[in-house]
């Protein structure tokens, strides 16, 4: 079964913020709700954070400090007294510097289209992430979530489009080019694409069990589909159905360097034996064929117990 390995964890980020007031209670009581999330905290979780975002929240904050000279030490005022302090204590004081907190929206942004996607409310969800995208254009979790949406509601043009987006910025993500060829494998007219972005996937995660897992599916194609052409014309179009056989069996061969390395990723996976078990009756490997029918007989066993 082919499937998608979607490049994100969906968990509720306690995040740190150290600011003061009203709205850093909010922050606490959200980062509290959000750790808990996953004991049906969700709703309340969602709306904190969802208030926080449409209030215009930042977390951006100024501090004030100087150098009281008698003492060496550094202390915090507020702005206005500071600003008086520097105009008419110069002797008393020194060092004066503000400090700018970092902003916290892009972070508001990403832990609240998490909830939303751990709620399956994946349209809602990518209506946060899209504003959120509108003013973060070059976040990478929130492109990344929008594809996990895209592809959890069936929009799996948009999700392809997503995916080639973020490659073009960065090519080297594997579980991208992964998702990419899964997505492609699906078209006939896009198979070698499929293929290729399979290897690509492979180049840079070099024990990516699931990409040589699809690799072995792609290259051996629909074979159910292959059999029964064949089987329709052994007896009207002999010639035409020996082709059909040595394409099919040229298919297998193909497979074959991709199977090994997945055995090879994942020994221990009765999948990958018994597929590897049906490539090597094909190809006429009967060593390997009953290496791995015993090796299928040892994992069975094991299973039953």
């Amino acid at each position: 079964m082919k499937k998608l390995i979607l490049g994100m964890a969906i968990v509720a980020s306690a995040l740190v913020f150290g600011q003061k007031g009203d709205v850093n209670a909010q922050l606490q009581e959200a980062n509290k709700v959000a750790n808990y999330a996953l004991a049906n905290d969700i709703p309340q979780a969602t709306k904190i954070y969802t208030d926080l975002i449409n209030s215009g929240y930042t977390g951006v904050e100024t501090t004030y400090t100087a150098k009281e000279n008698k003492t060496g030490q550094v202390v915090s005022y507020d702005k206005n007294t500071w600003e008086l302090l520097k105009k008419t204590s110069s002797k008393d004081y020194s060092d004066f510097k503000t400090e700018q907190s970092k902003s916290v929206e892009a972070d508001l942004y990403e832990t609240l289209s998490t909830l939303l996607l751990n709620a399956k409310k994946n349209d809602e969800a990518l209506a946060i992430i899209e504003k959120g995208l509108a003013k973060f254009p070059n976040n990478a979790k929130l492109k990344e979530y929008q594809g996990s949406a895209l592809y959890a509601s069936g929009n799996t043009d948009k999700f392809m489009q997503n995916l080639k987006e973020q490659l073009a910025k960065n090519p080297n993500d594997a579980t991208n080019w992964y998702n990419l060829g899964v997505l492609q494998s699906k078209n006939p007219e896009t198979v070698n694409d499929a293929i290729t972005s399979f290897q690509k996937a492979i180049e840079l995660k070099p024990d990516f069990a699931n990409a040589y897992q699809n690799l072995v599916y792609t290259v051996i194609g629909d074979d159910e589909k292959a059999v029964n052409e064949i089987n329709a014309l052994r007896k009207t179009k002999p010639d035409e159905a020996t082709k059909l056989i040595e394409a099919r069996k040229e298919r297998f061969n193909k497979s074959v360097p991709y199977g090994e390395k997945w055995l090879q990723a994942m020994p221990n996976d009765i999948t990958a034996v018994q597929v590897m078990k049906d490539v090597y009756n094909t190809t006429k490997n009967t060593a390997k064929y009953n290496e791995m029918k015993a090796k299928e007989a040892e994992l069975q066993a094991k299973q039953s117990k």
